[in-house]
């Protein structure tokens, strides 16, 4: 069966799913904060990633989202994979903030799916609500950080249309509507990514509202990385402000009712086997067929990119 990594922050990793101990693995790629080294959890064929670190007792490796080791623990997931000879796909958790609410929009409300769900559009724009669960389906990345993993020995003019994987979207839409426990359940959004650690000024929330739906700090570089890697990626986000009163305590109160049994863990007990279903498939990612150009791969100097990128090329067929 095929493996699926889940990426996560505050509270996610009490889920069931994940009940084993932390151990580390050293992907060799530091982006000049973190040294490299990842803290994960397995169980059976399942992956879970702290995104942002690890912390006890003894030990603090966590990172605010503007250091984060993005890139690191992607790569993490695709030596796991390459270890146990499985394929694997990442689901990633965000909380985030909603640019465009309801109390601030004349509106009219339609019904549709099997739950009676009700979806509000504003124009040609989606206005969101807490609580709920959003999988975005488009993403402006206003983080500032470099997304390259490559540029020299192969290069990746990667075409992010669409930036997540579709097949992915679905499966956690269908069990989310059939489980019906997040609130709504919204298909279309457009997650702007912020550099953090910083929340934004109202007018640039203003600004962001004309363009996006959801202000978060983590999927990007997460997602663009996700696709040099060969890696099908999808964002669960749940929304735990409206932006204008984004507070960190208020982010942590909400991300502990998401992370209740009948929450994000329900939520994942479903969605999981689904995704192991699809991951035994291995599809090739649309987003990177024609756009990779193959040079001398030894010039790739981290060992773990270079046999990713070896593995993609056997996979174009060239």
């Amino acid at each position: 069966m095929g493996l699926v990594a889940v990426i996560g922050g505050s509270g996610v990793s009490d889920c069931p799913i994940f009940d084993s101990d932390w151990t580390t693995i050293e992907t060799g790629y530091s982006n000049g904060h973190g040294s490299g080294r990842v803290w994960y959890k397995k169980n059976n064929d399942v992956i879970f990633i702290s995104r942002h670190g690890y912390k006890d007792d003894s030990i603090d490796e966590t990172f605010g989202p503007c250091r984060t080791q993005y890139a690191a623990n992607l790569i993490a997931i695709r030596m796991i994979a390459a270890r146990e000879k499985k394929p694997v796909v990442v689901i990633a958790t965000s909380a985030v903030g909603i640019l465009n609410d309801r109390s601030t929009h004349s509106h009219t409300t339609e019904l549709h799916g099997r739950t009676g769900i009700a979806q509000t559009i504003v124009g040609e724009r989606y206005s969101l609500e807490l609580p709920s669960l959003v999988v975005p389906n488009d993403v402006i990345d206003e983080s500032l950080r470099d997304p390259n993993l490559y540029g020299i020995g192969a290069v990746t003019h990667f075409n992010p249309r669409p930036p997540f994987s579709t097949r992915l979207r679905e499966i956690i839409l269908k069990e989310a509507r059939t489980l019906n426990t997040a609130g709504r359940v919204d298909e279309k959004a457009t997650y702007v990514c912020i550099t953090g650690d910083g929340f934004g000024t109202t007018a640039e929330g203003k600004k962001r509202g004309m363009y996006g739906d959801l202000v978060g700090m983590t999927v990007c570089p997460e997602a663009p990385m996700a696709i040099q890697l060969g890696l099908h990626y999808a964002v669960m986000c749940f929304p735990v402000d409206k932006d204008t009163d984004a507070k960190h305590d208020q982010t942590l109160s909400w991300m502990r009712k998401y992370s209740e049994p009948a929450v994000v863990p329900a939520l994942l007990a479903r969605v999981i086997p689904e995704a192991q279903k699809f991951a035994d498939e291995d599809p090739f990612l649309e987003q990177l067929k024609g756009n990779i150009i193959f040079g001398d791969l030894t010039r790739i100097t981290n060992e773990a990119l270079q046999e990713s990128m070896k593995e993609l090329k056997r996979k174009s067929g060239h």
